[in-house]
């Protein structure tokens, strides 16, 4: 495990530690992947993975890195702090950036991933709806905030005994269950 040195990433550092430790898998918020394809390129095309995630990703630059190196496999990660960092992965195709959206994947082992509506119902495939995460990685709430906990943590109402974080997030079911 490589680790960049300091609090602040520097994409020049990153592309030397890439090299010097012949890293096979990294993990880069989304913003910085989006400058290190943009500035260097030839980095991420060292590595065999490249799991990015964190905010909303740009299909222009997922589709960029894997024009220049499509041995690459690209990871879209997404989830929020509240469930361990990432719930969900999928690995990215060239045919899935042809949108402004790129799928988010399905959910990690012993985690759950729905997206519901207003009344806590799942939605139909292919409709929207708000996404919602259970499982083992799920935070038990906020620390002295039991208003916001209250707000954002409910009971599954098809789960007795677990619990479910409100992401605030929209998305839809694919037909490929992602």
């Amino acid at each position: 495990c490589v680790l960049h040195p300091g609090s602040t990433p520097d994409p020049e550092v990153i592309t030397e530690l890439i090299a010097e430790h012949r890293v096979t898998t990294c993990f880069l918020s989304t913003s910085l992947f989006n400058v290190m394809v943009d500035e260097y390129p030839d980095a991420l095309g060292a590595v065999r993975e490249v799991m990015t995630g964190g905010e909303a990703v740009s299909p222009g630059h997922m589709a960029r890195l894997l024009a220049a190196h499509p041995d690459v496999a690209l990871v879209h990660c997404y989830g929020p702090v509240e469930s361990m960092i990432y719930a969900t992965t999928h690995r990215v195709t060239p045919e899935d950036l042809h949108g402004t959206t790129v799928p988010i994947g399905t959910a990690l082992a012993h985690t759950t991933v729905h997206v519901l509506d207003e009344r806590l119902r799942p939605v139909p495939a292919g409709e929207a709806g708000e996404v919602w995460i259970g499982g083992d990685g799920l935070a038990q709430g906020y620390l002295g905030r039991p208003d916001l906990t209250a707000e954002r943590f409910v009971a599954a109402p098809s789960a007795p005994g677990e619990r479910l974080y409100r992401t605030g997030d929209l998305a839809r079911v694919l037909p490929s269950g992602a």
